[in-house]
């Protein structure tokens, strides 16, 4: 489905109006009902306030700079697929390399719609990106024969990432305007991640045990920072807190660890996650159909916990 310059208009148009009454707080530009990461009374206030506000911010970033990059990545996927570039696509019959084209194009014109809904947000609530990017990927390296498998994964796992944040957002956010602006680009993204699902689903026989293996390996080992709708520059977060507690000051102890419990603990994030690796199993099972829904949690559950013992065992432990 391509969206003309006059549709496109019309759909910003309509967005902004959803929105223009609205006020935008950075620790909460949402105006979500709950907590996102626990508070008690062992934790400083003004680092969860920062903890929460970043975390925000990270994931706005995040979901700003997929959304930009996505138009060009699934174009330039499409025309590869089209001019044959993949052995993986290359056995299937026209009713498959049609449904894949037709998701793709359709596709591709709402990631840019929501590009565009996206910077008007970012700029109502004062995130300044579009000059910051963070996340800056060569397209022409992602999307390589010998990458594809990989990449495909990848897209599907930032897609997951997106719809899940709006989902709960949507869920508990007070503020239906700001609801409202977002459930358009939730519905759609929830296309998305059904159809990169079954794009693996349709190609998974066509790829071979060393391919499987490399992504194996990949999920493994890698870490994707996907299981918590966190700010994930932690150690930036916890060398801002050494520095700005005193020494004597009773909470500074164990302050690494509290926050930790926080995040983990959260209502929000437990449902996040709960989300997150629901989805992500669907696509690992296509991969991998021998391995369990539990098998598959452990070894999620093993990646949380390296990435939450790099704080526990770096100086910080001596230091706080």
């Amino acid at each position: 489905m391509n969206i003309n310059q006059t549709d496109l208009n019309s759909v910003l148009e309509h967005h902004k109006n959803l929105i223009q009454n609205c006020q935008f707080d950075k620790k909460n530009p949402f105006d979500v009902e709950v907590d996102i990461i626990n508070y008690n009374l062992s934790m400083p206030q003004f680092l969860h306030k920062k903890l929460t506000q970043e975390s925000y911010r990270a994931w706005m970033q995040f979901t700003f700079e997929g959304e930009a990059t996505a138009g060009n990545a699934y174009t330039m996927l499409l025309d590869s697929i089209k001019n044959k570039n993949y052995k993986y696509f290359n056995s299937l019959d026209s009713d498959q390399l049609n449904n894949i084209y037709n998701f793709l194009e359709q596709t591709i014109a709402e990631e840019i719609k929501h590009s565009q809904i996206l910077t008007h947000l970012c700029k109502r609530i004062d995130y300044d990106f579009s000059n910051n990017l963070k996340y800056v990927v060569d397209l022409n390296h992602l999307l390589s024969e010998e990458n594809l498998i990989q990449s495909l994964l990848d897209f599907y796992v930032g897609e997951v990432q997106v719809l899940t944040g709006l989902v709960l957002i949507c869920k508990f956010s007070k503020n239906i305007e700001k609801k409202n602006y977002l459930k358009i680009i939730a519905q759609e993204e929830s296309k998305h991640v059904n159809g990169f699902l079954k794009i693996i689903q349709t190609i998974s026989k066509n790829i071979d045990k060393t391919e499987l293996d490399r992504i194996e390996d990949s999920f493994i080992n890698s870490c994707y920072f996907y299981e918590y709708m966190i700010d994930f520059n932690l150690y930036e977060f916890f060398k801002y807190a050494n520095s700005n507690l005193l020494d004597s000051d009773p909470q500074k102890q164990n302050i690494v660890e509290n926050f930790l419990h926080a995040i983990v603990e959260n209502n929000f994030q437990k449902e996040y996650q709960a989300m997150i690796n629901k989805r992500i199993y669907q696509y690992y099972q296509s991969l991998f159909p021998h391995v369990t829904e539990t098998e598959y949690e452990q070894i999620v559950k093993n990646k949380c916990n390296r990435f939450f013992a790099n704080f526990r065992d770096n100086n910080f432990g001596e230091n706080m």
